[in-house]
């Protein structure tokens, strides 16, 4: 019993390491889009969740095309959320955004759009590794409609484009190509 409890000790301790290195949430392109849920009474209309090894299946399904599947190989997390909004919910999913937006600004990322109008709020951001964009959070409420987009990874603006037709994300199509000024 003894030998048994202490390889099993062994085994969880060389594994840690191993599950810390997968943990998403340490990454710092990553941004706590779990509060989503306490924000709304209705279940998410599209959800979408792509993990490392889905990626590096998608890349390998897609070797046709080298560009998008380089941009595959190098992505750690794709996560979508796209939520039904009735009128009383519009205002809860705004102050969700400037909440998420103010505390992410403290975390050293980078706003390159800000729109608001009547009844819409668009926010797109990155996060900078010296020279290399690790991060991409797209937030965007419109009428009917709230999105949320959190990409992980190293990635190449001006193949974002590219992605969201790709998987069907029409808020990568509005990301600037990354030669405007970013405002902060």
């Amino acid at each position: 019993m003894k030998q048994f409890l202490t390889i099993s000790l062994l085994v969880l301790m060389i594994s840690i390491p191993v599950f810390s290195e997968d943990d998403v949430t340490r990454h710092p392109g990553y941004v706590d889009l779990n509060g989503l849920t306490g924000v709304t009474e209705s279940d998410t209309s599209v959800e979408i969740y792509l993990s490392k090894p889905l990626l590096k299946l998608l890349a390998a399904a897609n070797a046709e095309d080298p560009e998008l599947k380089e941009l595959l190989e190098k992505l750690v997390m794709i996560r979508v959320e796209i939520f039904d909004v009735d009128d009383q919910e519009s205002g809860t999913f705004d102050k969700f955004i400037g909440n998420v937006s103010k505390k992410i600004l403290k975390q050293n990322w980078d706003r390159l759009v800000k729109a608001r109008e009547k009844d819409e709020h668009v926010e797109i951001f990155v996060h900078m590794d010296g020279d290399s964009i690790n991060g991409l959070l797209i937030m965007a409420l419109e009428k009917e409609e709230a999105v949320f987009v959190n990409i992980i990874g190293e990635l190449d603006l001006e193949m974002m484009s590219k992605l969201g037709a790709s998987f069907d994300i029409p808020a990568l199509s509005e990301i600037p190509s990354g030669t405007e000024e970013t405002v902060k």
